[in-house]
């Protein structure tokens, strides 16, 4: 073959080749290019990991996890009922920025461990998250942490505290819609409690209102104190401004203690659960009691709010052998325009190791009225029903009289020009109520009866009951 054939077939040898080197180049040119596209989508799942978003995402999925308590919320965080199972993991203390109330919380020499609480919903603006955190072996306690909507802490406050090595204080605390009570306790000659109540404004910050020396502020406080611990109630729990100690001498010879538990409190309503107790005053040992809710009581301060608390002076022989004691609480709400007072009464008797209520709140006494505040012009109307015992009996309990008298007081300056009154009286009934083997109820009319409920006290007061 000669030099020129052999080039001929050389050539379309070098192009095939030239080809598939050509395509060979390419491929590893789209290998390599979709290689460094992998890196760099690796690269930026691991950036977004860090950043604000990923860690609000993590924030959100610890908070929404978290069990939501109602209100009032009761914190007594204990090692009796504590244990330290189930805790957060060293990214969750990371997350909830727990580093940040305790700088040395990873230090092996102190020995702390987190767990999670709850959640409460006090505002859409922020987050309300209790942390309970051990403190080494010996200490526990529990926080209350406000966070904003991206996780940054706003505010926190130690609500409940034990501790074990010494075993003398600790904190509990109640917690409602816009207060915070704790109850510092420390035990010494007595139990003594500080308690600090807080607000909680609208951006979550944590704001101290006041504290108050317990055993120094409150009558008869040992002896409440112990009918508290009976029935397991933590003073954070109560409202002590509405506290009731009387004495029932002519129908009893215990103690009559009323215990007023918060059940619901926002700026503007107060309403109580009732714990009513006959107290031996010598040995703090309860023997009758009496527990009713606020739907049961009627026991509400709200725009119409519970000026006092009484116990009526009269003893009530409802028979021949029992006697029966009546509590008498007045309304008034603070409008000048349009005044408004109402008095309830409602009445008592031991049965067994309880007490027994045998007549529901009950009127006595209401005046609504019409003021012109910039004038001697005033017009009231007024409704006094006045009760006494009959000598009928209705299953073994006498009948009680209601003699009911309305008035209208009207106030007009006189010739002379005096504001003088004029009352006017509108009508007299006489009504009588008949025990229906449960309750006393009023006969209507038609011949049918009706029972009472629904009505709507400040400082811890002591009435003595004399026989009338």
């Amino acid at each position: 073959m000669d030099q020129s054939n052999t080039l001929q077939l050389a050539r379309p040898l070098a192009i095939a080749l030239l080809l598939l080197l050509g395509l060979n180049s390419c491929g590893q040119i789209q290998k390599e290019k979709k290689t460094s596209e992998r890196e760099v989508n690796a690269s930026i799942e691991v950036e977004a990991e860090a950043t604000p978003t990923g860690n609000r995402l993590k924030f959100d999925s610890l908070v929404n996890h978290l069990s939501v308590k109602p209100f009032p919320v009761i914190d007594t965080t204990n090692y009796d009922h504590t244990t330290d199972k189930n805790l957060y993991t060293k990214e969750a203390v990371a997350t909830l920025k727990l580093e940040h109330i305790y700088p040395d919380f990873h230090k092996t020499t102190h020995q702390f461990k987190a767990k999670p609480g709850y959640k409460i919903e006090h505002s859409k603006d922020f987050h309300s998250v209790v942390v309970t955190v051990f403190k080494g072996e010996n200490e526990l306690e529990s926080l209350l942490i406000t966070y904003d909507l991206q996780g940054n802490i706003i505010d926190y406050i130690v609500i409940a505290y034990d501790e074990i090595a010494e075993g003398w204080s600790k904190k509990v605390a109640a917690i409602t819609k816009n207060y915070l009570r704790i109850d510092s306790i420390f035990w010494g000659e007595i139990e003594a409690v500080t308690q600090t109540t807080y607000t909680l404004s609208n951006r979550g910050k944590i704001e101290e209102v006041a504290s108050t020396n317990l055993p120094e502020s409150i009558e008869n406080y040992t002896l409440i104190n112990s009918i508290l611990r009976d029935l397991q109630l933590q003073w954070a729990q109560i409202e002590t401004g509405y506290l009731f100690f009387g004495e029932l001498s002519q129908v009893t010879k215990e103690t009559l203690v009323i215990i007023p538990e918060i059940a619901e409190e926002d700026q503007d309503l107060l309403r109580f659960n009732t714990h009513m107790v006959l107290v031996n005053a010598r040995t703090g040992t309860i023997t009758h009691q009496l527990f009713e809710t606020y739907r049961e009581n009627g026991w509400q301060s709200d725009a119409i709010a519970i000026e006092s608390i009484e116990i009526d002076p009269l003893v009530y022989r409802v028979n021949e052998t029992e006697k029966a004691f009546a509590m008498v609480i007045k309304y008034r709400n603070h409008s000048q325009p349009n005044p408004y007072v109402e008095e309830i009464f409602s009445l008592y008797t031991k049965e067994q190791n309880t007490l027994k209520k045998i007549l529901d709140p009950y009127t006595i006494y209401e005046s609504t009225g019409i003021v012109n505040v910039n004038s001697c012009y005033a017009e009231y109307t007024k409704t006094r029903n006045t009760l006494s015992l009959d000598s009928v009996k209705t299953n073994g309990y006498f009948n009680i009289r209601v003699e009911n008298t309305s008035t209208k007081v009207l106030f007009q300056e006189d010739e002379q020009g005096d504001c003088s009154p004029t009352e006017t009286v509108v009508s007299n009934q006489n009504k009588v109520l008949t025990y229906n083997g449960k309750l006393y109820e009023e006969a209507s009319e038609t011949g049918k009866t009706r029972q009472f409920l629904e009505f709507y006290p400040k400082k811890n007061r002591k009435f003595t009951v004399t026989e009338i």
